[in-house]
């Protein structure tokens, strides 16, 4: 408030400045044409809004001071003038009328340079109107309104009257604003399985930067959530999807506090898990929908956002690691297979994609870090191994594979591999695994512009 307040207020001169070729014609409208009159151009009231926190005190302060504006004439000054101003309470009622409003009369303050000069010959004074506040406690209980008339009050030196528009209205509206605690954006798990198992379950679940209040509370906020299975079927038909509540589920505190000064809460939401997540079925995935519940303290409520979503997917893993050498027999038998890059079958120039396997060391084309390639086996394999080689070597090595495997081609197990520049990779299964469909992406490459594989290898345990 008080950036927006004192940016409002000190602003005024500039855009006095600036609306300077129409203030003869405003004056006009109201004035005869051949009489020089002293005014204050500016919009007939400023606003301003005052935003209270729940205690009664300012969410932003207000400066102390502001200033209004310059005085000025519709004509060159004949003779030095100078111009008295002071507050009109008498005005606060017609503006009231005027505009249906219902504005109290702001008593505390003090105007300063409240008399102004114009030279002789000249159009505006050098200095400006400033209003200080006296008595700050004045704006703080939140209930009123107010409006502050200034005008000019009399001018001396000859050849100058006082305007129509020789008056100023600031108003001052007032906001309670409440303190809202949201909730975070929804988060997700994946629960890992790999050779047989899920190998990631947990008994306890810490979860970051869950719960925000607008800003630092004035006194401690206290924080109830609960978990609500009843959204659940109202987010999978949204977003299309078949989440199942997650079992066997608590909070280790259902109360968390944001401490007064602060904006987030020291302790994490925790959830604990009594069976260490051993309901969980490969195939199912779960959700928890957490809501808050209640805010206490610190004039605080619950904001708009108070609910998210704790996703758990349960995934197949795949563990791979670069080795010197590739473990397995490699396969030479290629009849019924079938690669694609992007769903086609051949690259840009023509050449099929297979001949990577049949044609080892013959380069085929640039795959850039989005091409997505899928290799068919056509029938399940006892996968060990991957190899792949390089055209020009190093140069156009990839630096990451992103390699996914599945029996059906529906059900994927997926793994990441850092590499290293170098003209051969071999990427060992840690589990080798019955499989028919490869898909391969590699995300990151040595060159800009993607790798150049020149020969795939599959090995097998078989």
């Amino acid at each position: 408030m008080k950036t927006l307040f004192k940016y409002l207020l000190m602003c005024m001169p500039l855009a006095v400045s600036l609306l300077l070729i129409t203030a003869c014609s405003d004056d006009e409208s109201v004035d005869p044409y051949d009489i020089n009159y002293v005014y204050i151009y500016s919009p007939v009231s400023t606003e301003n809004t005052l935003e209270y926190k729940g205690n009664g005190t300012f969410l932003v302060d207000i400066a102390p001071e502001c200033i209004v504006n310059p005085v000025r004439c519709t004509k060159p000054a004949p003779t030095d003038l100078t111009i008295h101003f002071d507050v009109n309470p008498s005005l606060v009622d017609s503006y009231n009328q005027a505009n249906g409003t219902n504005y109290a009369l702001l008593k505390s303050v003090q105007l300063e340079n409240a008399t102004l000069h114009i030279k002789k010959g000249e159009y505006i004074s050098a200095d400006s109107l400033k209003v200080h506040y006296t008595d700050m406690t004045e704006f703080q209980s939140g209930a009123e309104n107010y409006l502050l008339p200034i005008a000019v009050t009399s001018i001396e030196g000859s050849g100058a009257s006082i305007s129509e528009n020789s008056k100023i209205y600031l108003t001052f509206s007032s906001i309670y604003k409440v303190n809202t605690v949201t909730m975070g954006a929804s988060k997700s798990m994946n629960l890992e399985y790999e050779n047989g198992g899920f190998t990631n379950l947990t008994e306890r679940l810490e979860l970051e930067n869950m719960l925000t209040a607008d800003w630092a509370a004035d006194d401690d906020v206290n924080i109830s959530l609960e978990i609500d299975p009843s959204l659940i079927g109202a987010y999978n038909a949204v977003n299309g999807t078949n989440y199942v509540l997650m079992p066997n589920t608590a909070f280790e505190h259902s109360t968390v506090t944001i401490k007064k000064g602060a904006r987030t809460p020291e302790e994490k939401v925790v959830l604990t898990f009594s069976d260490v997540m051993a309901a969980v079925n490969l195939g199912e995935n779960y959700v928890l929908p957490i809501v808050i519940s209640e805010v206490n303290g610190g004039g605080a409520e619950i904001g708009e956002v108070s609910t998210t979503y704790i996703i758990f997917n349960t995934v197949r893993k795949l563990t791979l690691s670069v080795e010197k050498a590739p473990i397995g027999i490699p396969i030479n038998d290629f009849t019924d297979w079938i690669m694609t890059v992007d769903g086609e079958s051949e690259s840009r120039y023509g050449i099929s994609w297979m001949n990577l396997f049949k044609e080892p060391g013959r380069g085929i084309d640039t795959l850039t870090p989005t091409n997505v390639i899928d290799i068919n086996m056509g029938k399940l394999v006892n996968l060990s191994s991957i190899r792949i080689g390089y055209n020009m070597g190093k140069y156009n090595s990839a630096l990451l594979a992103s390699v996914a495997i599945s029996m059906d081609g529906m059900n994927y197990s997926i793994g990441e591999c850092a590499l290293t520049a170098g003209n051969t990779h071999n990427l060992v299964l840690k589990h080798p695994t019955e499989t028919q469909y490869i898909r391969l992406m590699f995300p990151k490459s040595v060159s800009p512009g993607g790798s150049f594989p020149s020969a795939l290898y599959i090995y097998t345990n078989d």
